[in-house]
């Protein structure tokens, strides 16, 4: 009961933030086209909270893990640790992760399918991967107000939220 839960109610709350903080930065079409492009969100939300949950980190990013020396890594800055879902955290690390973000997300599937007690169903965990994807654009809309005033920031990242709808629609949801 001390912990955070990554609920319906949570997932909402994101994407509200970001929504807040648009309306707050004044971008009136930016605002438009998120909520046509958020038409969906029950069902991602729907979807999310249907998976198997486990404790998460809840803010994992560059900044909070330490590499220490015997190659040690450790995760810092606590606060945000949740019930929620493993691939949230996976998708918030890989987040700004460039050119190697492929390499490193093969290899954490490597060691989860190596680690894992029956079969592993890739093509379902890549679903939901692809679902968090997009918890990740709505991450970003909610960080900052000032953000969202940075119009190109904004268009980049409505074009990211557009073409992943189209990766779940179509398929094509390789991560």
């Amino acid at each position: 009961g001390c912990l955070m839960e990554h609920d319906a109610a949570y997932y909402l709350m994101v994407a509200q933030t970001a929504r807040g903080n648009l309306d707050l930065a004044n971008a009136v079409a930016a605002i438009s086209r998120f909520d046509v492009l958020m038409g969906r969100f029950e069902s991602l939300v729907a979807y999310l909270v249907s998976q198997p949950r486990t404790f998460v980190h809840g803010d994992i990013f560059g900044d909070n893990v330490i590499v220490q020396p015997g190659r040690r890594i450790r995760a810092v800055d606590w606060e945000s640790a949740a019930i929620g879902l493993g691939t949230w955290d996976l998708a918030r690390l890989l987040d700004g992760w460039g050119s190697q973000k492929e390499l490193l997300r093969s290899a954490y599937l490597e060691e989860l399918e190596g680690r894992v007690t029956g079969a592993f169903d890739r093509r379902a965990f890549n679903r939901t991967f692809a679902h968090c994807k997009i918890l990740t654009v709505l991450w970003h809309l909610r960080w900052s107000v000032d953000a969202c005033r940075d119009a190109p920031f904004v268009e980049s990242e409505l074009d990211q939220l557009e073409a992943l709808w189209k990766g779940l629609d179509g398929g094509t949801i390789d991560g």
